[in-house]
């Protein structure tokens, strides 16, 4: 562990990205609430609070690993938070009642004075369930 004495942010960065690449390719992860990783801080913060009264939370490999747990969650967290899924333009977020195509254009674009025309092949028809 002395090679990274240097670099002490770099062990945490390698834990947020495995958390976010955990969030993205990890179908089986459950929806991680905000509210889950600050209880799991404010836990941190009170066991630092009592080891630092003995002098031994340096020393203390579980307070180290629940650093690294903690940036783990903050990476599966950030990245649950910032996904195209939760922003109100993505189809998932509209009612049940609106149907949506996904298809592809087999016909050049005509371009009409307040509108297009074009002919496409639908693919998938979402509707909205």
């Amino acid at each position: 562990m002395n090679f990274w004495a240097p670099f002490p942010l770099f062990r945490y960065l390698l834990f947020f990205i495995t958390g976010i690449c955990i969030a993205e390719y990890g179908g089986w992860l459950p929806k991680i609430s905000i509210w889950y990783l600050l209880i799991f801080f404010l836990i941190y913060v009170i066991l630092v609070f009592i080891f630092s009264s003995y002098r031994i939370y340096k020393k203390n490999i579980f307070i180290s690993f629940y650093a690294l747990a903690l940036f783990f969650l903050l990476g599966v967290v950030a990245k649950q938070t910032h996904s195209v899924l939760n922003e109100s333009y993505n189809f998932t977020s509209h009612s049940p009642s609106t149907l949506f195509y996904r298809g592809n254009i087999i016909e050049e674009v005509v371009e009409k004075e307040r509108s297009y025309v074009f002919t496409i092949r639908v693919d998938k028809i979402f509707d909205g369930k």
